[in-house]
């Protein structure tokens, strides 16, 4: 059964959650973290994507993105195979190299259609909710 398509449209709000295929790890020191987050960097304004949060754990992660543009799958393409290829080059001398997907199917859930929205306290407090319930479920499940 395929997935269901994902929606996408301009000035969404979005909880974006990306796991470790099998539970792999996909950080396993500081440099990995530091170079998710340079690859993030490269890729926010060429598709006109602004984080509002994000936590990085050791085998997944979550970001609070809004998207100008209808193209939060494209993003989150190119942002994905740019680690997954850092990984590969990094660790794989360290590392039996398996074959098959690094990252787990990712999951998108649009939370507030913010283009509704002008610039002020109510678009501010839609995103600061999204951000809130992201701190909830992790302080929740006690990763924090």
């Amino acid at each position: 059964m395929s997935r269901p398509l994902r929606i996408e449209y301009p000035g969404a709000l979005y909880h974006v959650v990306s796991h470790g295929n099998g539970r792999l790890w996909l950080f396993e020191d500081t440099g990995d973290y530091s170079m998710l987050l340079e690859i993030l960097a490269e890729y926010l304004n060429k598709y006109r994507v602004l984080i509002h949060n994000f936590v990085i754990m050791r085998n997944h992660f979550h970001l609070v993105a809004e998207t100008e543009l209808p193209n939060l799958g494209l993003f989150m393409n190119q942002r994905l195979r740019g680690y997954a290829m850092y990984l590969i080059s990094v660790h794989t001398p360290r590392k039996q190299v398996e074959i098959g997907d690094l990252f787990k199917m990712k999951k998108f859930a649009v939370a507030q259609r913010l283009h509704r929205f002008k610039q002020g306290q109510l678009r501010e407090k839609k995103i600061q909710k999204v951000v809130r319930s992201l701190a909830r479920n992790l302080l929740g499940r006690r990763y924090v």
